[in-house]
């Protein structure tokens, strides 16, 4: 179980994450609970780990203020290929700033899959692809689609530098 507290300002303490999450079954772990979903990269990071002070314009223009957080259940699998790719299904309350529907049985469905290749000994690449879905507003089906691609290299000399490139579309 993770439980994460937050102190925005002088507002008192809100929750940010709390959610239970399998980690003993093979290939696949379960979540429910309070969570950040796992639409793109940015959305996944807590303020702290920002490369930036602010979030990107777009991630808060499209996903709100406080991105897709959202109460519901993420199952994650590893998919068998011979490298690290991952399959993230997540069903969703929808009470968020693009998903707000008035019905209480209206959910947001979230599905992302992420590939990670070794370049080399020093080097990375990885690729994702995110959809989303959920009655908004008006009652209309609203849907959103990204997609990211991150390239990191570490150097293994004795001088530690590394570079991570980022991009999110």
């Amino acid at each position: 179980a993770d439980l994460i507290l937050a102190m925005p300002g002088t507002e008192g303490i809100e929750l940010e994450e709390g959610f239970v999450e399998s980690i003993s079954l093979p290939n696949v772990s379960l979540r429910a609970g309070k969570f950040l979903s796992a639409f793109g990269k940015h959305n996944a990071l807590h303020t702290h780990a920002y490369p930036f002070i602010d979030a990107p314009v777009t991630q808060e223009r499209l996903l709100g203020g406080e991105g897709l957080n959202e109460v519901g259940v993420r199952a994650s699998f590893l998919l068998p290929f011979s490298w690290f790719s991952e399959l993230n299904l997540e069903l969703l309350d929808g009470e968020n700033e693009i998903f707000s529907s008035e019905g209480s049985e209206d959910f947001a469905y979230v599905g992302n899959l992420k590939s990670l290749w070794d370049l080399s000994d020093e080097s990375t690449l990885e690729l994702g692809g995110s959809l989303a879905a959920g009655k908004n507003a008006s009652g209309k089906q609203s849907r959103i689609a990204g997609s990211d691609l991150t390239l990191k290299w570490q150097s293994t000399g004795q001088v530690k530098r590394n570079l991570s490139i980022r991009g999110e579309y």
